[in-house]
């Protein structure tokens, strides 16, 4: 129900490559509904979200270092932020806030279609979260 995905993008002169799972809508309503508000959530399902990066990458305000990190998601209305944190290899539900190392301002925009399984992109500077009716996003550039 949930494939295992990976992107491999270039950012400037950095690469970032992603492996997550996708899970599906199946009907559900997704945000504040099958992911809770105001949680963190795993962003996929099963493993925690893996992100590796070649070079510092700037994610919206924030540098981060080049290195292993899993990608989580803090769900909120009106405050959504993507959190970097130095926890690898664990289970979606092993998460530790005081493991943080940055945590970045999403901006939410609505979709005119439904997203069946969970997107993950970073293309045209942009890492996206899309699934359901929304998408997030946040800038990435070379520091």
């Amino acid at each position: 129900l949930s494939p295992r995905d990976s992107l491999t993008e270039r950012v400037d002169a950095v690469t970032i490559a992603v492996n997550y799972s996708r899970p599906a809508r199946r009907g559900r309503v997704i945000w504040g509904g099958v992911v809770p508000w105001d949680t963190v959530w795993r962003l996929g399902a099963d493993m925690a979200t893996q992100m590796k990066l070649d070079a510092p990458l700037r994610i919206g305000d924030a540098v981060v270092p080049a290195g292993e990190y899993t990608l989580w998601m803090y769900t909120s209305r009106t405050g959504p932020q993507l959190i970097v944190s130095s926890l690898v290899r664990v289970f979606g539900t092993q998460y530790d806030r005081r493991r943080d190392l940055v945590r970045v301002p999403m901006e939410r925009a609505p979709l005119t279609e439904s997203v069946e399984h969970l997107q993950l992109s970073a293309t045209d500077g942009v890492f996206r979260v899309r699934w359901g009716d929304a998408e997030y996003r946040v800038p990435l550039k070379s520091p």
